[in-house]
């Protein structure tokens, strides 16, 4: 957010002094039209400045590129994203949205939080896998429900039953698939 302040401190002078040297337009209609203008192009500005910072940080995150995704020193990581899932202050929107972000394809294959290669807990996804795992025995119903589909997701073809018959609406379904993940990511 602040960047974006910065950002528009530094271009508003520059668009003003542009628009101040050019000669103003002598048509009532040239100048509705640079009326009209400025106002759609304030418009987009209300309506970027109301987006919840929490989903204009997972969204960025989505924009990352293969190689921003694999350098270890952006500003946005795996962490930032669980922090929104488990911000119960936080739109249930973005927290879909945050969940969908860890899963995505791009993240799983470029990000070294999420590398799967190894062997047990040494395995970077293993790793942030037992961070989600608290989350599926949470009190929330909805919150059990973007653990499971996050490990799902991150683990795709996992047989255990207990993990594949994980009820979210039902805490000891739950709490079973906890067990069986614990194991799982363990081996």
């Amino acid at each position: 957010m602040r960047r974006a302040l910065v950002a528009l401190s530094v271009l508003v002078p520059v668009a003003v002094a542009t628009i101040s040297l050019a000669a103003p337009p002598r048509r009532a209609a040239d100048r509705r039209d640079l009326v009209t203008a400025a106002e759609k192009r304030l418009d987009a500005l209300v309506a970027e400045a109301k987006v919840d910072a929490r989903a204009a940080l997972v969204r960025a995150y989505r924009k990352y590129t293969p190689e921003q995704l694999a350098d270890r020193g952006r500003a946005i990581d795996v962490d930032a994203i669980l922090k929104i899932i488990k911000d119960d202050g936080a739109p249930p929107e973005v927290r879909e949205e945050a969940a969908g972000a860890i899963t995505w394809d791009q993240a799983l294959r470029h990000d070294p939080d999420l590398d799967a290669v190894g062997k047990g807990m040494a395995r970077p996804r293993a790793k942030f896998s037992n961070k989600v795992l608290s989350l599926l025995v949470d009190n929330d119903v909805f919150v059990r429900g973007l653990a499971d589909g996050m490990l799902k997701g991150m683990w795709p073809g996992v047989r255990d039953p207990d993990i594949t018959t994980c009820n979210v609406r039902k805490p000891a379904s739950c709490s079973a698939a906890r067990n069986a993940w614990a194991k799982f990511l363990s081996r």
